[in-house]
């Protein structure tokens, strides 16, 4: 019997599997997402009450919706910055798994996922909001946990991203399994310029997972890329870095170029005032210099 029903169900929608690859999203509270080409396959487990699908950190414009099973059937929808809403209809044709096709303007572009931290602060950057690049991999092992393998080449990486609240100082390890003929193989941490280097230590065997202090990280370097909250400038002989923090600080839900073209246009004001002020022949006009963590 249920057999029969999913081979029903794989006539009907077998165009949102068989090709297709995986959710670009890390969750998704009502069912999963599978994608081919500039197609969206939303597929529906457990339909919200209101009635209406939200796809959060969608950045590519979406053309149209409609049920795969009944592809003249348009569902209304709306897209604000990256949250695509759509309406489903009243009646859904599968009380499985209805799949929903969301046609984009272009591949999909999917917001970067958050890394969250503890309850004592502690970022974990694990696999699970790891985005993978070259032959990188996120794998499950022997042990009945996840890691991330496969790296051969300086094109093989991970990224995460995440934000702070507050500036503040971070101690950074690793953990990792290696056996000995990896030993000295070097590799490198990299965030917004800052590069740590270091080389692969023996662990023991393949799943012998040791954790490695590298290094104390000062709030100055923490990377855009990581967090947009900890940024500070120096600007000047007067403005201090606190100008910049403060207004993170205060507007920082609005980003990062906001928050940059405020500290400027406040920079040039403070010169300008600076400039009318004191003898112009003895001083000269300072350089706008962001600091290294920006």
């Amino acid at each position: 019997k249920v057999l029969k029903q999913v081979g029903r169900w794989m006539q009907h929608n077998s165009e949102s599997i068989y090709g297709a690859t995986g959710s670009p999203f890390l969750d998704i509270p009502w069912g999963y997402c599978t994608v081919k080409g500039r197609a969206l396959y939303l597929h529906v487990f457990h339909p919200p009450g209101d009635g209406v699908l939200a796809l959060e950190g969608l950045t590519t414009v979406a053309n149209t919706a409609y049920l795969l099973m009944n592809p003249k059937k348009r569902l209304p929808f709306t897209q604000n910055g990256p949250v695509l809403r759509i309406e489903l209809p009243s009646v859904l044709p599968d009380t499985i798994n209805t799949v929903i096709v969301a046609e984009l303007a272009g591949p999909p572009e999917v917001l970067p996922p958050l890394s969250p931290a503890d309850s004592n602060g502690v970022f974990r950057l694990g696999h699970y909001t790891a985005r993978t690049f070259g032959s990188a991999v996120k794998r499950f092992n022997r042990k009945g946990k996840f890691h991330i393998s496969k790296w051969a080449a300086p094109q093989d990486s991970a990224c995460w991203h995440f934000e702070v609240e507050q500036p503040r100082d971070f101690e950074l390890s690793i953990t990792y399994a290696a056996q000995a003929d990896w030993v000295g193989q070097p590799y490198i941490l990299q965030s917004d310029g800052q590069v740590i280097e270091a080389q692969v230590v023996e662990t023991g065997d393949w799943y012998d997972y040791q954790t490695f202090v590298l290094e104390h990280v000062p709030t100055d370097v923490q990377a855009l890329a990581m967090s947009l909250n900890s940024l500070s400038f120096q600007f000047g002989w007067f403005i201090m870095p606190q100008v910049s923090g403060w207004l993170q600080v205060r507007f920082g839900e609005f980003g990062f170029v906001p928050i940059f073209g405020m500290v400027a246009i406040f920079y040039l004001l403070a010169t300008a005032l600076e400039w009318q002020l004191f003898d112009r022949s003895k001083r000269p006009l300072p350089t706008f210099a962001p600091s290294s963590g920006d």
